[in-house]
């Protein structure tokens, strides 16, 4: 054996390289996993180390639980040919010596039905009587991160799998029964976990409408945590968002919506509120409720907002959501911005005059914007746009709206090829009926390499071949062109409905588009290559 060997710290970065280094990737492949057991083979300086690797992430407790005597429990098949675990013996003291050895080297476990079957059709009593015999310190003591948001028995499980050491918790529940054990387990978690940093409940679709004594029992454990950096959950109370909103700690708030009593919280002078919030995400929330929580942040380092409004919103509303953002966050920080108004009301489209407070965030990347009624832009506005936000790399100007109406024609996409050089997903309805240049002149000439994604919702299109060849020439690296009748039925003659004959008519011209770029894209590498040739 090498000396270098006996230096803890050379084996460990040795191991490393066979083992995941983010608790969201997947466990170690079959391959990763034979290399570490030939490792503890080769040495006994890499035992330790390499069984360490090999339990840090569990995706099952099957193999734990395999840690205990061979008498303990079996697994029976039924009719279907399906296992089920069950004990086959009382659990004694002396039993978990073993699986304590195992058990204290799991940091991450990640449980769900398809990866723990046979224990997943186990019956509740099966898990009862495991919880009964369990370690009073818990099963996993230096337990670092739980996801169980798709395990039947998790609520079940949950009082013997929280740790002190518990930093990430993601439970989820799918029936009312689990939801009961459930709300008896969460009370425990700020007196047993104290460290937990991250938190989310998840509720099945089984169980709709959301319960709202779930989001009473997570906002009392919300109220007790102090040191928490993310939040995934329902609606949390007033008292749970008053408390969250004094830590320094937090970064992330994902909620459904807020409580609508929000809307007359005022700011106390001199308070911070959610000083060091990077990311709001409110999934489906009252739109006077998301403009009083914006209200309260004044020029915070938001990096992340996405706001998806419920109901009908009108567009003096959005335009208050809009300058509300602009207001509340610095224009230096925010990176992503989505607002889906996807139930705006109203004859009238969204005018540029309403986007504009938005291009004060000059290092926006990635920005969604939706309304139903649809986008009053012309070519200007989208010269405005594309100048403001150079750093793109996705912009959906979405809309539902059915076509006709003024809209930027081909030629706007000029100025998002010229400013926008990371562009590479691109959503907009644009006037492709007007006829487009054949050659360009020399100073429009605009080469944008990335952009490989194009929407054009229920664009109009008269020339597919001409339309084709422009953005061929403006994106070379275009190769998908999307409308709004995606995975619909496109049979013109089934369809009497004369609007949508014409969408789905519309529709198979962009497809055209879209089958003649790549004869395009080959016949412009051709010519670049003879004309190298040449020189």
């Amino acid at each position: 054996m090498h000396r270098c060997l006996s230096i803890l710290e050379i084996v460990e970065l040795i191991c490393a390289h066979f083992r995941p280094t983010n608790e969201h990737l997947p466990t170690l492949d079959a391959a990763n996993t034979s290399a570490l057991a030939a490792l503890a083979q080769t040495c006994r300086f890499f035992v330790n180390p390499t069984l360490d690797a090999l339990w840090v992430k569990q995706i099952a407790l099957t193999p734990l639980l395999s840690c205990l005597p061979g008498d303990c429990f079996a697994m029976d098949l039924d009719e279907a040919g399906v296992s089920h675990a069950r004990w086959a013996r009382p659990i004694f003291a002396g039993d978990w010596s073993r699986l304590d050895a195992y058990a204290a080297r799991v940091r991450v476990l990640n449980v769900n039905e398809s990866s723990d079957p046979a224990l997943s059709t186990a019956g509740a009593h099966f898990f009862n009587q495991l919880a009964a015999g369990a370690p009073s310190g818990g099963l996993f003591p230096k337990l670092r991160a739980l996801h169980s948001r798709e395990y039947p028995h998790a609520p079940s499980c949950l009082g013997m799998l929280l740790a002190p050491t518990l930093r990430t918790l993601l439970v989820g529940v799918q029936t009312e029964q689990e939801n009961k054990l459930l709300m008896t387990h969460l009370s425990a978690v700020p007196s047993v976990a104290p460290q937990l940093a991250f938190l989310q409940v998840y509720t099945s679709g089984r169980i709709f409408p959301r319960p709202p004594h779930i989001d009473a029992a997570v906002s009392s454990v919300l109220r007790r945590m102090d040191g928490l950096e993310k939040v995934i959950m329902g609606c949390p109370d007033i008292a749970s968002l008053q408390h969250i909103g004094r830590l320094d700690s937090l970064r992330t708030l994902s909620v459904v919506d807020l409580p609508v009593e929000f809307q007359a919280v005022k700011k106390s002078r001199g308070a911070k509120f959610f000083p060091r919030l990077l990311e709001l995400v409110i999934r489906r929330g009252d739109i006077l409720t998301a403009l009083a929580f914006l209200r309260l942040s004044t020029h915070a380092s938001y990096q992340r907002i996405s706001i998806t409004t419920a109901g009908v919103v009108s567009n003096p509303e959005l335009e208050r959501l809009f300058g509300a953002v602009a207001s509340a966050c610095h224009p230096t920080s925010l990176r992503t911005l989505v607002l889906h108004a996807a139930g705006s009301g109203g004859p009238a489209r969204v005018g540029a005059p309403a986007i504009r407070p938005l291009l004060a965030f000059r290092n926006l990347a990635h920005v969604e914007l939706l309304s139903s009624a649809g986008w009053a832009l012309d070519n200007d506005d989208v010269r405005e746009l594309s100048r403001a936000w150079p750093l793109l790399h996705t912009l959906s100007l979405a809309t539902t709206a059915m076509p006709g109406g003024a809209a930027p024609s081909l030629a706007s996409l000029e100025h998002l090829a010229a400013h926008c050089p990371h562009l590479a997903s691109l959503q907009i309805t644009v006037d492709a009926t007007v006829a487009v240049p054949d050659v360009l002149p020399c100073a429009k000439r605009v080469r944008q390499t990335r952009l490989a994604a194009l929407h054009v919702q229920n664009s109009d299109i008269a020339d597919a071949l001409a339309v084709a060849r422009y953005l061929s020439r403006l994106f070379p690296a275009l190769q998908d062109v999307k409308t709004h009748r995606e995975g619909k039925d496109n049979s013109v003659r089934d369809n009497p409905n004369q609007l949508t004959r014409h969408m789905i008519t519309q529709h198979w011209r962009w497809k055209d588009v879209e089958r003649m770029l790549p004869h395009f894209a080959a016949t412009r590498r051709e010519e670049s290559q003879y004309a190298m040739e040449r020189l």
